[in-house]
């Protein structure tokens, strides 16, 4: 549940993200990126297939891009469903902690400012920002993107390979997507 703040005068969302940990840490990372207002920009689903739009497409090709952008980067399973994302990501090749091994004891504490250059942050906003000046080039709707995005660090092989099925087995389940316009969450 997200819970709203004054900050400064302001109404602003608290952080989603996991606090004290540095999202520049060598570690895998599951997000779900969603389309602004869940409008199905990306594509259909139908029989278990997702069928990408021209706007799909390119998400595709962002997101598979990434490594090139980010040679500190690499990417593992995702889905593309017609308004959002799911897909892991590994930031680093030698990680603080794998699958494969026990989770750390602690989290890093860290102050910081700003946006660190491969962190999970950056790397999700360069994305975002391709997708965002193609569809702008392309007589597309600019602003397709919800401002945020849900992460989760991956501690175990346990949650890897569930992670994994659930992005697998995402097409087959739209009809029951609470992500779905019309799914459990939302209005009617």
């Amino acid at each position: 549940m997200m819970h709203v703040t004054l900050f400064k005068d302001r109404f602003q969302t608290e952080t989603t993200r996991l606090r004290g940990w540095d999202y520049a840490a060598h570690a895998w990372y599951f997000v779900t990126i969603c389309t602004r207002d869940r409008i199905c920009y990306l594509g259909d689903v139908s029989n278990g297939i997702a069928w990408l739009s021209s706007v799909g497409k390119t998400v595709e090709r962002c997101w598979r891009a990434i490594p090139d952008h980010f040679p500190d980067v690499g990417l593992d399973d995702f889905v593309i469903m017609p308004n959002h994302l799911h897909g892991i990501v590994l930031i680093g090749r030698t990680h603080r902690f794998s699958p494969n091994l026990p989770a750390p004891d602690l989290l890093t504490p860290r102050k910081l400012d700003g946006i660190q250059p491969g962190s999970l942050p950056a790397v999700i906003r360069s994305f975002k920002s391709a997708v965002t000046r193609w569809c702008g080039l392309n007589g597309q709707p600019r602003s397709i993107w919800q401002p945020r995005y849900y992460d989760q660090v991956i501690r175990r092989s346990v949650d890897l390979e569930r992670l994994r099925g659930y992005i697998a087995s995402n097409p087959f389940e739209w009809p029951q997507d609470e992500l779905r316009p019309g799914g459990s969450s939302s209005p009617q």
